[in-house]
């Protein structure tokens, strides 16, 4: 009977021994929880009376305990993680779809005033045109003389008169009046020693043009005036306007194609039987493609102004249909 009450109270030391250690891990296991211990999500550690006598057990229940609320403690972190990057891609979501709208703003914008510079820049081109053959109609009947010496030896208008007759014989006296002649001023890039240009007005239109035409066809100018030449008087806005006719002018003298000018600036040429029309660079270099004619280089002259291509595609947010929630369980 002795041996059976020691055996008995040594058993009962064993329990109370191990309830007092279950009592201080629950404590600990509480401590180490999210909430402390006192939210109704988390599991409560079992009672010292519900606790398993083995010890491996009791040993693995707290350990899963522990287990499960540090994986609810990481679910929480990681859903106010989420949460708080979600409202960042978002924002940078709203603000990237404000600077694109903005950017297709200000390019619908630019491509607008591109446009109306275009059209400003067509009507100022004709108004241009339209001023310079007015100009140019009024100096049609000039011609202008070129290395006439500055000293001569009698009257300017006896000299050059004495010049068109060598030049046109058989352009009667009466036919070939002179309305004026005079000397120009010498351009500043020439030299000083440079002879004077002379501007004369011939009264008769038809005879002018004998006359111009005549200096361009003879090859051996007259003895008296070995080295003076005729030159028909154009605007600085013509000359300059031919002068970007260039590339087509020695393509086509290249492919001996002969051309005439016409006003406003423009070519008239023969091609294939039918009178074709060259109005400007952009307009020959197209012809000489289509006729395939060979040349130089062509190349189109840029436009100052162009109009911006919307090239890039918006952005499609994804964030919208994204729902963040907790990683499944595995399944033991």
């Amino acid at each position: 009977m002795a041996q059976q009450k020691g055996k008995n109270a040594t058993k009962a030391e064993k329990l109370n021994f191990l309830g007092n250690k279950s009592q201080n891990e629950q404590m600990e296991i509480r401590a180490f929880s999210q909430d402390g211990g006192a939210s109704s999500d988390s599991t409560e550690c079992p009672t010292p009376t519900e606790i398993d006598p083995d010890p491996d057990k009791l040993t693995k229940s707290h350990l899963q305990q522990a287990l499960d609320a540090l994986s609810q403690k990481l679910i929480t972190t990681w859903q106010h993680s989420m949460a708080s990057l979600r409202k960042d891609v978002q924002e940078l979501g709203k603000r990237t779809t404000h600077v694109e709208s903005k950017m297709e703003d200000f390019a619908s914008a630019h491509n607008d005033v591109a446009t109306h510079v275009e059209q400003i820049e067509q009507k100022l081109t004709a108004t241009e045109l339209k001023l310079t053959d007015l100009e140019d109609r009024a100096r049609r009947n000039n011609l202008r003389l070129r290395w006439i010496p500055d000293l001569i030896p009698e009257n300017l208008q006896t000299y050059v008169r004495g010049l068109l007759h060598a030049y046109v014989p058989e352009i009667p006296a009466d036919m070939l009046l002179i309305d004026r002649v005079h000397w120009l001023p010498r351009p500043r890039f020439l030299p000083e020693t440079a002879p004077r240009d002379v501007l004369m007005r011939i009264h008769y239109h038809h005879i002018k043009e004998q006359i111009l035409r005549v200096s361009r066809n003879k090859v051996k100018p007259p003895a008296d005036f070995p080295e003076i030449k005729i030159f028909a008087d154009l605007s600085a806005s013509t000359l300059r306007r031919r002068k970007d006719f260039s590339q087509i002018a020695n393509t086509l003298q290249s492919n001996g194609i002969r051309f005439r000018w016409g006003f406003p600036t423009k070519m008239l040429l023969t091609k294939d039987g039918s009178t074709q029309v060259i109005t400007s660079p952009e307009d020959g270099i197209r012809k000489l493609r289509l006729w395939a004619l060979t040349g130089k280089e062509l190349e189109p002259q840029a436009s100052p102004t162009s109009h911006l291509q919307l090239e890039w595609s918006k952005a499609t947010p994804r964030y919208k249909n994204v729902m963040f929630s907790p990683p499944r369980k595995k399944a033991p």
